[in-house]
């Protein structure tokens, strides 16, 4: 688990650190409020995680087509939890995270405190995995 820094809201903060590189490849993406929330309100639609996809893409400019780098963020498949007294939700990848990859998590203003309150606004933060057990960062 990273702890966060920076990513404070009325009633809530995500832990990892934004901008956080080398994460493990079997991080969970924790998120700590500051009050108890309502455990119906903490799941898949409220705690979400992003994997940067990047692919080639056709553009046509002065009557040229040419080939661009773009990207997109894609929902990665997880399974969101919360602890006993819903002050920490944890987000658990289904498959383990890739290596050298950059991701995108955030906890949206669906996530409600025990009296109902939502966040004031939704929570991003981003982070790169590290290299996979064994391998060697390409050379240069």
């Amino acid at each position: 688990m990273y702890q966060a820094a920076g990513l404070r809201g009325l009633d809530a903060y995500a832990e990892i650190n934004n901008g956080q590189t080398g994460v493990s490849l079997g991080t969970n993406v924790t998120a700590t409020f500051s009050e108890a929330m309502m455990s119906n309100t903490i799941n898949t639609s409220t705690v979400q995680l992003y994997q940067k996809y990047w692919y080639l893409r056709k553009k046509k400019r002065k009557g040229k087509i040419r080939r661009v780098w773009t990207y997109r963020w894609v929902p990665v498949s997880a399974s969101v939890s919360c602890d006993s007294s819903c002050t920490t939700a944890t987000l658990d990848p289904t498959n383990p995270l890739v290596a050298n990859t950059n991701y995108l998590a955030a906890v949206t203003t669906g996530a409600k405190d025990a009296s109902g309150s939502a966040l004031a606004q939704a929570k991003y933060w981003t982070f790169t995995t590290g290299t996979a057990p064994g391998s060697q960062q390409p050379k240069k």
